[in-house]
C-alpha cells in the first residue's frame, strides 16, 4: 500500500482536486471532502472511552451538524429526522448487522461515523496474511471496491473493505460475489473519461464492483475516485446490477 502520513488529508486533497475537472459531481465531491474532515477529527478523538460502537454516539450531533449546514435539502430533512433517533442503539444494531445490513437513508450517517472506529479496531488486530476469501479479514464486511496495484511487469488485484478500509490482495476474474469464473458472464464497463476506474458486472447474480487502476492513474485515491463516477454506478443500477456493497452515498 502506499505510504501517506494522513490518508485523510490525501482523501481530501484528492476530491478537491477532482471537483474543477467534474461539474456533474462538484456538489458531492464537497460534501464527501466535508465527511472526510469530520471523519479525521473524529479518528484523532478515539481513546479507550470508544471500545464499543454504541459509544460513537457522542459523534452523532457533529454528523447532523454538517449535514444541515453542508448538506443538500434532502441531506438536511434526514438530519431532522435523524435527531429523534436513539443513536446508541442505531450504532449498536448497525456494527451487529454490519456484513448484512441494507443501505436506508440513515446508513450515510452511521457509516461517517462507524467508519473511523472501525478503521481504529483494523490497526490492533494481527490479520492473516494468506487470506483468500471475499470477505474483509477484519470485521468480515464485503469489499467496496477493487484496486489493481502496479506490481512487476503486471498489476495485482487487491479488495477494500468498504468499512474499516483494510485492503487484501484477491483474484482477478472471479465474481467477488457469488465466485462466477465464466468471463463470459463477467462483462466490463469502461467510461472514456475515466478510463483508470472499470466496473465488472456478473450476469449470474447481477452484482457490480468500481475497480480503480492505479497503473493508469497514480494519482487515483479509490474511495475518492468511486464518488467522482457516481454516474457510471447510477448507470449499473439502470441496466439491473446493484452494488457488491454500497458506499456512503448508498451507490
Amino acid at each position: 500500500m502506499r505510504g501517506v502520513s494522513n490518508p485523510w488529508q490525501e482523501k481530501i486533497d484528492r476530491a478537491k482536486a477532482l471537483i474543477t475537472q467534474s461539474d456533474a459531481a462538484a456538489e458531492i465531491l464537497r460534501f464527501y471532502a466535508d465527511i472526510v474532515g469530520f471523519q479525521e477529527t473524529v479518528y484523532s478523538a478515539l481513546d479507550d472511552r470508544h471500545r464499543m460502537p454504541e459509544a460513537m454516539a457522542a459523534f452523532i450531533p457533529g454528523m447532523l451538524a454538517l449535514m444541515a449546514t453542508r448538506g443538500t435539502f434532502q441531506l438536511k430533512q434526514i438530519a431532522d429526522f435523524a435527531r429523534e433517533l436513539e443513536w446508541a442503539d442505531e450504532l449498536s444494531s448497525y456494527w451487529k448487522e454490519r456484513v448484512t445490513a441494507t443501505y436506508t437513508p440513515i446508513s450515510l450517517i452511521s457509516q461517517s461515523i462507524l467508519q473511523p472506529f472501525a478503521r481504529k479496531l483494523a490497526t490492533t488486530v494481527n490479520r492473516q496474511e494468506s487470506w483468500l476469501k471475499p470477505e474483509c479479514p477484519v470485521c468480515g464486511c464485503l469489499p467496496q471496491l477493487a484496486v489493481l496495484r502496479p506490481e512487476g511487469d503486471g498489476a495485482k488485484r487487491h479488495l477494500l473493505c468498504g468499512l474499516c478500509r483494510t485492503e487484501w490482495e484477491y483474484r482477478r476474474v472471479i465474481c467477488v460475489y457469488c465466485g462466477e469464473l465464466d468471463k463470459e458472464k463477467l462483462p466490463v464497463f469502461t467510461n472514456e473519461l475515466t478510463l483508470h476506474v472499470r466496473t465488472s458486472g456478473c450476469d449470474t447474480c447481477r452484482r457490480y464492483l468500481k475497480c480503480v487502476d492505479l497503473s493508469v492513474d497514480g494519482h487515483a485515491v479509490p474511495e475518492v475516485e468511486d464518488i467522482a463516477t457516481l454516474a457510471v454506478s447510477v448507470w449499473m443500477i439502470e441496466q439491473g446490477f446493484q452494488p457488491i456493497r454500497a458506499n456512503l452515498f448508498g451507490f
